[in-house]
């Protein structure tokens, strides 16, 4: 796993992105109608599709297409603490995601998904 592949920045885009989708349902259409770019980086493109997909279960949301092309080949991992994915407290985390992410083999910690 690959526990900060973009540093900072990508658990924080994640977490802003889930407390918009959390403080805005009405939203929430608009901000899962519009795709990734192809050129987006993989591991983010497959982190975002996970969280938005979790959301979307999470909500009773219809799941965009878009969202089913993002699989990464080897697990990628966001963490807000710098918890490794393959420390014992790192599998306990990666326990506790929502099962969607082991369809996009993108982990992020649940917390994630419950921004507020």
């Amino acid at each position: 796993m690959d526990p900060e592949y973009d540093g900072r920045g990508g658990w924080v885009a994640l977490a802003q992105f889930a407390q918009h989708w959390n403080h805005n349902p009405e939203h929430r259409e608009w901000m899962k109608s519009t795709p990734l770019p192809d050129t987006a980086d993989p591991r983010r493109g497959a982190l975002v599709a996970a969280l938005v997909h979790a959301l979307c279960i999470r909500d009773g949301s219809s799941v965009p297409d878009w969202v089913l092309g993002w699989c990464h080949p080897t697990a990628v991992w966001a963490s807000a603490f710098g918890v490794d994915a393959d420390s014992p407290l790192g599998r306990s985390v990666r326990a506790q995601c929502p099962a969607v992410c082991d369809y996009h083999r993108a982990y992020f910690e649940v917390s994630f998904r419950d921004r507020q």
